[in-house]
């Protein structure tokens, strides 16, 4: 499932696979269907998440935000839901609705390919593809670090793009 929701009405993309929702978003995806060399040229939050951990029920508002904050830069924030029971990741969707798109992981296929060793996990990922940075679980008093990395990464990402073209 790819889920998210649009604060101000107008038109979200989801850009897995060849899925495209608008609007309020609830479209389906298999996780294998998300690629991350999809988003080349963006810098991509992959955050894998679960409704049963109180650290994500922390996570997606600033995930959000962040999303908000930073899209118009080149920012991508995906999550991939680790729950095995799809109605609790529905619910957690109403109680946490989001902007960015969230697919459905429940074969575990993104799970092992990240790698993961905890729920949440955050991977950032810069323009070329790279992962720069993983964060284990959530803590609300080091976002400010997390968002100075984000910010790093977008700004090297783009002078280095600029660079190039030049």
């Amino acid at each position: 499932m790819v889920h998210g929701r649009n604060k101000s009405g107008g038109v979200i993309v989801c850009l897995i696979s060849l899925f495209a929702c608008f609007g309020a978003l609830t479209c389906t995806a298999h996780a294998d269907s998300f690629d991350v060399k999809a988003y080349r040229g963006n810098v991509v939050i992959v955050h894998f998440w679960a409704s049963w951990s109180d650290p994500c029920r922390r996570s997606f508002p600033w995930l959000d935000a962040i999303q908000d904050k930073y899209g118009n830069q080149g920012l991508v924030v995906v999550g991939v839901n680790e729950d095995d029971d799809e109605l609790a990741a529905e619910k957690f969707l109403q109680e946490f609705p989001v902007t960015f798109a969230s697919v459905t992981d429940t074969d575990g296929e993104l799970f092992e390919s990240f790698d993961l060793i905890a729920i949440p996990s955050t991977y950032l990922i810069d323009r070329d593809g790279r992962t720069v940075a993983r964060y284990l679980g959530f803590n609300s008093t080091q976002a400010p670090g997390y968002e100075a990395a984000l910010r790093n990464t977008l700004a090297t990402g783009l002078n280095s793009r600029i660079a190039r073209q030049q």
